[in-house]
């Protein structure tokens, strides 16, 4: 067992004695010169005899500290400034009974739950900077240093387990904070759009309550610059940030704070202009993906619409890169993909309406039985497209044939011109531009039913009483 040492304050020989007494002149020679608090000669004696440490490390502090202590003499107000600045904000009346605060916030009160911060209790009222914030209320939240203040909703007070005071917010974005971004100045400054993005923060960062008020769908103009005009901001639609969308509110866009600590229930909850009119009795729509890469960008938003009941299809695909249209494929088999560019799609999209709205009539005054030095069959159209595939330097409507008694490898691409018409048995001469017009037609109409975009369809309305159609070139 260790013994303990014993004290030889009673032994000191003359030379020691004299080394106490220079150390006590150096310490308080030094506490004079320094310019800082003055200490007498007898305390400092009282400390080194004592052999009290602690007293001897805080007269240290006072000598060497003094210089530091008149460069920064603001210091010590400026902490007591900031506790006096977190006293500011506090919690105003009785905590929200238990049973009703678990039954409204069960996330805050369960637990081994490490990633929510638990409550102590909640509250339906604060005061910060003396202004007065209740549950529901909007408010500006403290945002960086030159930045504008963010905006939010205030969907829960709570005193976290560890002490702390919170509040969760409810965002709202501005234009320039979504994907509208550096086209933000371009919307009203007043206008902002509502979010499902929740997180919690210290009470402290409340800054100012605001109004904010939602405007109805089919507000009439004056009755909409009216509320405009007496709020601090409107929202009329909602920003679902996983999907980068805008989507109108219900007309009921409220809810009781009681059931919900949001004003919007989820996305479920909310529906697209006019969707309602367009849905069919199946839910299932059909759509183009245009720059889709390997996996389409219609995912979110397919994810989404999901959400609301609707099922969207990706039927047609269209990207310049070869490699992600080859990727695409493969993910989405069920998908037609174009490998071109979005221009010469639109161009594509644009001729074919030209063969619906006005057809190419020229052909009718051909006689279709006038003998030809060289007649070639077309056993199938399989594809069509806009722009230059045979690299001659003429970009327009081009068809790819399957010409009959030739195989795979004889397929060509071939222009609009160079099909001369359609021979249904013996009996019929139809210009192709004016078949596949009608075709068009058809399939504006809803008739022409599922088959691939801007592709004939295998029986010819038209024609259904006869044979077949044969397209011949010359």
């Amino acid at each position: 067992m260790p013994r303990k040492r014993k004290s030889t304050s009673g032994k000191k020989d003359e030379a020691a004695l004299g080394e106490d007494g220079r150390s006590r002149k150096r310490i308080s020679s030094s506490a004079v010169d320094s310019g800082g608090d003055f200490v007498e000669d007898k305390k400092v004696e009282e400390i080194l005899e004592s052999g009290d440490c602690e007293s001897a490390f805080k007269l240290s502090d006072v000598v060497d500290g003094s210089d530091e202590k008149k460069k920064s003499p603001g210091r010590k107000g400026r902490r007591n400034e900031e506790e006096e600045e977190g006293g500011d904000a506090r919690f105003l009346g009785k905590p929200v009974p238990e049973e009703e605060a678990r039954k409204r916030w069960p996330h805050r009160y369960q637990k081994n739950q490490s990633e929510t911060i638990q409550a102590r209790c909640h509250f339906v009222q604060a005061e910060v900077d003396g202004q007065v914030f209740f549950l529901e209320d909007d408010s500006y939240v403290k945002a960086e240093e030159g930045k504008e203040n963010y905006i939010c909703k205030i969907i829960e007070l709570f005193q976290a387990v560890d002490g702390s005071q919170n509040f969760t917010a409810q965002w709202y974005y501005r234009a320039s904070d979504t994907v509208i971004k550096n086209c933000g100045h371009l919307i009203d400054s007043k206008r902002v759009f509502f979010s499902e993005i929740k997180d919690d923060n210290p009470l402290d960062c409340l800054v100012k309550k605001l109004k904010i008020v939602p405007l109805p769908l089919k507000a009439e103009s004056d009755a909409a610059e009216k509320l405009r005009s007496k709020c601090d901001f409107y929202y009329d639609k909602m920003y679902l940030l996983p999907y980068s969308s805008f989507v109108s509110l219900q007309r009921d866009s409220t809810t009781n704070s009681n059931e919900s600590g949001s004003t919007i229930s989820s996305d479920a909850d909310v529906v697209t202009v006019g969707f309602s009119e367009l849905e069919e009795p199946t839910g299932e729509r059909t759509l183009l993906d245009l720059y889709s890469g390997c996996g389409a960008m219609s995912t979110g938003l397919c994810l989404g619409a999901n959400s609301c009941g609707v099922k969207l299809v990706t039927k047609w695909a269209v990207d310049i890169n070869q490699y992600a249209c080859e990727s695409l494929k493969l993910n989405h088999p069920e998908t037609q993909v174009r490998n071109e560019s979005a221009e010469d799609f639109l161009h594509l999209l644009k001729e074919w309406e030209k063969l619906y709205n006005e057809g190419d009539c020229n052909d009718e005054d051909d006689d279709a039985g006038e003998e030809q030095s060289e007649v070639f069959e077309v056993e199938e159209i399989l594809a069509i497209c806009y722009g230059d595939p045979n690299k001659n330097g003429n970009a327009k409507l081009h068809f790819k044939i399957r010409w009959k008694g030739y195989g795979p490898e004889e397929d060509t691409w071939e222009p609009l011109e160079g099909l001369r018409y359609i021979q249904v048995g013996n009996a019929v001469a139809v210009p192709v531009a004016r078949a596949l017009g009608y075709s068009l037609a058809l399939a504006l109409r809803g008739l022409s039913g599922d088959g691939p975009l801007l592709a004939l369809p295998e029986d010819y309305p038209l024609m259904r009483d006869v044979p077949s159609p044969t397209i011949v070139m010359i």
